[in-house]
């Protein structure tokens, strides 16, 4: 398999995975799905997804300034 259909399958199998999740939730009585990504918003995307903000964290150890 080349790398093309490799990412193809990766990309299919991630829509069905998604797919799940989605219905899951509306079983569940969800009405919002939402996750945070670094290196896949395009896929999420192609699937449907809105980009609604940017995610901020630090890790705060003793040391760390206020």
């Amino acid at each position: 398999m080349n790398n093309i259909n490799a990412d193809i399958l990766i990309m299919k199998i991630g829509k069905k995975l998604m797919e799940l999740v989605e219905g899951r939730a509306l079983e569940r009585g969800s009405k919002l799905v939402a996750l945070a990504t670094r290196r896949a918003s395009e896929f999420y995307k192609s699937i449907g997804y809105d980009e609604s903000a940017t995610y901020f964290k630090k890790t705060l150890s003793d040391d760390s300034q206020l």
